[in-house]
């Protein structure tokens, strides 16, 4: 684990406990930016793993199809993470 990865899970933590802070506050803005927070720290979080999957992908052309299907996958996700936090 990295640095930007470790940020990634306590950012993604603090929203968890944002999150938990509104629904038993019964305060729904703070749910919301909770749950903002930590679909944020998803989407850094996957796309610094797409990064490093595309560093790691010119080392070999048998690999690297592997890790660029990975790294779409990762994107994909990290998009549908942002369109999802959109609608909330």
């Amino acid at each position: 684990m990295n640095k930007d990865q470790i940020k990634g899970r306590v950012e993604e933590d603090k929203g968890k406990v944002k999150e938990a802070a509104g629904v038993i506050g019964d305060d729904e803005v703070l749910e919301a930016e909770g749950n903002s927070q930590k679909m944020s720290a998803r989407s850094s979080r996957a796309l610094v793993i797409s990064r490093k999957l595309l560093t790691a992908s010119k080392s070999s052309t048998a690999e690297s199809r592997l890790t660029r299907r990975q790294m779409n996958i990762n994107l994909r996700y990290s998009q549908c993470l942002s369109f999802e936090k959109a609608f909330q």
